[in-house]
Order: structure tokens, then C-alpha cells, then sequence
């Protein structure tokens, strides 16, 4: 970040002036100086601020709406009391500016330094910090809500009282304060952020590891019966993959609505969070794409409201917004466009060790009419073979990239044989090579049933069916995506053999 070029900067022109009451509503300023004036109660609507130098200025109780303000400096300004909303500020100074008693709603702060600044009773919701520092924050008797925080240095700063639903994205924490509390509240913390911090528990310090602080909320909640935040601690821990934690949550806040639980707008709200920072940092599988539309769509069969006016509509759209990302998502595949031989081939799967899942359900998942699964282990590792038709290998190798684990590659053999114009059917054999990703999600089992969905606006062309209809079939034979992710992420490598004397010789 170049916050020491805003501090740097020269301001030379002569500056417009301000009083009380002032009205600067689509002005555009550049390069003005506003220094030591009184304008409480102004309004400042859609007006833009572009290296500009702000100091010393009372602004109390004014408005602030949808400006914008680059490469300036703000400092020693008094903002209280004031009503601001949409701002986005870039590539600025913030410093000892009171926002104290204020509204900060909808703002965007990127790359920029804030220092010092206070926001003792203030309300700071639906707010983004991008890449910035942040270097003392206190919203004492204040409330933060539904905030991000992106790529940014924090320091010298308190989260207490009221810091609900807050999203911490690769964020790095020095001389900070932390409820244990709000733990179960928060996105994005690692244990490492833990370490990082001076832990609280109900006011008084807490000594310990970052399992022990966990495990200290985690029995509080508990007592309090808060099992959603339970859910929320799971994305603290490294045994299982957010978007399988995400898809847990969801489940579990909307089935609070068979006990006459409403869901609230804050609880999706902050699920809409957490999905856009998962799928920018391609940590969202398909498979749990997958899953978690079909929970939402299973509550909204129901013949009962399941959330109260904007709680529900924002439960639509954030059902749209996943629904048009797997559709992007499956779009995207990439298809092998192999070849098939015209009668059924040999399987060989080779797993690290013995799968949970019967690997012979997703077969079944992607064709009828497959002979029996025989497992068996072989040198150390799992060795499934089994008969499978020619159409089943396509599905087989779309529901391995939904799953997110692993990359594909096709055997050098197989591969140097289809590139000199051979086919399967000349071919002795050819093998799909599963090599690790470094960003690997490791599945757990056990995730709840795949519930039905209407996907028929996804299925707008012939290989997005082949995807779909797999998906339907995995319901059909009870499996969870987790647990297809699972084997798929325990599986080394998938042989085809369609000579059946050169698979005997194996």
C-alpha cells in the first residue's frame, strides 16, 4: 500500500469556503486545501475529493453520502455524529479523525491508512477494508457488523462488545484485543491470527493455546445452546474444508426453523460473506456448490416463510448468485473429449488407503448396468476394480474436477498413442493420473443428505446434463457430496483397460 504517498503529498490550491449548513453536492474537488473550518451539519452528496488535504475540520452531524476520495488526506477532522454512507476512500490518509456516535454504512476503504482514529459509539456496518493499515481502532459502546476485512494490517486495535459477523481475510494482527466470544462470530481467523492477539474471556485475559481458547468458547456455547456458532468455530480448524463448514452452518441455521426459529437477515448476510470471499479464493468446490444450493432449496419447498422480509429475500439472492456460479462453474469443466471405446472397459482405482465411500456409487452415479465393485488391497494400498461402460467415463472424470481436490492428467501412454490418431478401442490401456493440488481440501465424511433441486435453468447445453445427471444420481444413491470428495481425494490414480488380456497381465 502507498499510504506514505498521500502523506507526502503537496496541496497548493486555494480552497473553496465552508460554514455551517454547507451544501457541496456533485462537486468535484482537485487539489484543494480545507483547513481549520467550522461546517457542522453539511451535506456532501455524491461530491468527489481528489488529492485533497483535509485538517482540523468540524463536520459534526453532517451527511456524507456516495463520495469518493483519492489520494487525500484526512486529519485531525471531527466526524461525529455524522451520517455516512456508500463512501469509498482509495489511496489515502486517515489520521486522529473522530467518527465517534457516527453511522459508517456501506463504505469501502482501499489501501489506505487509518491511524489513530476512534469510533466510540459509533455503528459500522456492511463496510470493506481492502489491503489497508489500520493502526488503533476502538468501537467502544459501539456496534460492527457484517464488516470485511481484506489482505490487511491491523494493530493497536479492540474487537468487544457488539463485532458481530465480521469477515478476516489473510489478515495480520499485532497489539490487539479479542473476545473469546466473538469467536464463533467472525470468518477468517487462523490459529497463527490467535497467537497474534491478546485473547479476552469475558473481560479478564485468557492463557492459553489457540485449541484451548476454542475449546473454553466452545463450552460456552454449548451451555447456551448456540449451535450455529459452534458450527462457525469448525472454520478455525484444519481437519475439514471451509466450503464443507459453510455448507454445515447453512444447514444447521435453516433447520432452527423447524423449531420455530426465524432465520435472521444478519445470519444471511454474513453466509453471502463468506461465500464471495470463499469462491475469490477458489476454496468452494462444486460438489458443496452443489449441496448447499440444494439446503437452501429444500427450506424454500416449505410451505412456511422461512425468514422475516429482507432475512428472505436475501436468502433469494444469495441462492441466485450460487446457482449462477455453478452453472458458471460447470460450464467452465474441461471436457475430455476422448475417444470412448464401444464396449466396456476395466477399471483399476488405486487409493492411499481404503475409502469410506463405495466408489462403486459414484460409478453407479454415472451410468446404469455396472457389474460388481471387488476391493481389495495390494501392496499397502486399496486396489477397486470393476467393469464400467464407455459413457460412464466421462461423468467419472466431471464429478473429479467438481470435487475440487486434485487435478487430471491423462497418461503419457494413452496420450501419445490418441495424439497419433489411435483410439481406445487399439489401445492396450490408459490411465487418468490424480496428481495433489496444493491447495487440497481435505473432505470429512458424513455431511447431510443431498435433498432435492431444480436445476433446470443449469441445464443449458448437452455436457452440463452429463454433469447434472450424476448429480442426481448421487442422491439416488444416498451419497453426500463430502463423501465423493472424500474418495476422490484418496484415489492416486484410475486405470482403464479395455484389452481385457492386457488387464489380466496387470
Amino acid at each position: 500500500m502507498e499510504s506514505s504517498s498521500a502523506a507526502d503529498m503537496q496541496f497548493s490550491h486555494e480552497r473553496p469556503s465552508l460554514a455551517p449548513h454547507s451544501c457541496l453536492t456533485f462537486r468535484s474537488l482537485d487539489g484543494y486545501v480545507f483547513h481549520g473550518d467550522i461546517a457542522n451539519n453539511s451535506l456532501f452528496a455524491n461530491t468527489s475529493f481528489t488529492k485533497c488535504d483535509l485538517g482540523s475540520l468540524n463536520l459534526n452531524h453532517s451527511d456524507l453520502q456516495s463520495c469518493v476520495f483519492t489520494e487525500s488526506r484526512i486529519a485531525f477532522c471531527d466526524l461525529s455524529k455524522c451520517d455516512i454512507r456508500t463512501i469509498v476512500a482509495e489511496n489515502c490518509v486517515l489520521e486522529s479523525v473522530s467518527f465517534d456516535e457516527s453511522v459508517l454504512c456501506g463504505c469501502e476503504f482501499r489501501s489506505c491508512l487509518l491511524r489513530n482514529c476512534t469510533f466510540k459509539g459509533s455503528t459500522i456496518e456492511h463496510c470493506a477494508f481492502e489491503n489497508c493499515e489500520i493502526d488503533g481502532y476502538d468501537n467502544e459502546h459501539g456496534s460492527a457488523i457484517l464488516n470485511n476485512f481484506i489482505e490487511s494490517d491491523i494493530r493497536n486495535a479492540e474487537f468487544r462488545n457488539v463485532s458481530y459477523y465480521q469477515v478476516f481475510q489473510n489478515c495480520s494482527f499485532s497489539s490487539t484485543v479479542f473476545e473469546l466470544y466473538l469467536l464463533g462470530f467472525s470468518y477468517g481467523l487462523s490459529k497463527a491470527n490467535l497467537n497474534e492477539m491478546t485473547l479476552l474471556r469475558m473481560g479478564k485475559a485468557f492463557y492459553g493455546s489457540p485449541e484451548q481458547a476454542i475449546a473454553a468458547i466452545s463450552e460456552i456455547y454449548h451451555e447456551r445452546q448456540m449451535w450455529l456458532n459452534i458450527e462457525f468455530l469448525a472454520f478455525l480448524s484444519q481437519n475439514t474444508s471451509p466450503d464443507e463448514v459453510f455448507c454445515r452452518s447453512l444447514c444447521v441455521s435453516l433447520a432452527s426453523i423447524d423449531h420455530g426459529i426465524v432465520v435472521q437477515a444478519e445470519h444471511v448476510g454474513f453466509f453471502s460473506s463468506i461465500f464471495d470471499s470463499l469462491c475469490g479464493q477458489n476454496a468452494f468446490c462444486g460438489l458443496m456448490m452443489w449441496q448447499s444450493l440444494c439446503v437452501i432449496d429444500t427450506y424454500f419447498n416449505k410451505q412456511h416463510h422461512i425468514a422475516a422480509g429482507k432475512a428472505e429475500m436475501e436468502l433469494h439472492a444469495l441462492f441466485n448468485i450460487m446457482r449462477q456460479r455453478l452453472s458458471d462453474l460447470i460450464a467452465s469443466l474441461e471436457w475430455y473429449d476422448l475417444p470412448l471405446p464401444k464396449r466396456q472397459v476395466r477399471l483399476e482405482a488405486k487409493f492411499e488407503s481404503k475409502p469410506s465411500c463405495d466408489f462403486m456409487s459414484i460409478i453407479r452415479a454415472c451410468s446404469d448396468g455396472v457389474d460388481p465393485l471387488y476391493l481389495n488391497e495390494r501392496e499397502g494400498s486399496w486396489i477397486m476394480t470393476s467393469v464400467v461402460p464407455p459413457d460412464c467415463i466421462p461423468g467419472l472424470l466431471a464429478l473429479a474436477q467438481m470435487a475440487g481436490c486434485f487435478v487430471l492428467q491423462i497418461g503419457e501412454f494413452a496420450k501419445e498413442a490418441l495424439d497419433a490418431g489411435g483410439s481406445i478401442a487399439t489401445i492396450a490401456s490408459f490411465a487418468v493420473m490424480i496428481k495433489r493440488s496444493s491447495s487440497e481440501h481435505r473432505a470429512t465424511s458424513g455431511a447431510a443428505p443431498l435433498p432435492n433441486l431444480v436445476g433446470r435453468e443449469l441445464q443449458t447445453y448437452e455436457k452440463q446434463k452429463t454433469v447434472l445427471t450424476s448429480l442426481a444420481k448421487m442422491q439416488e444413491e444416498g451419497l453426500s457430496p463430502s463423501s465423493v470428495r472424500e474418495c476422490y481425494s484418496k484415489c492416486e490414480t484410475l486405470t482403464f483397460f479395455d484389452d481385457y488380456e492386457e488387464y489380466l497381465k496387470r
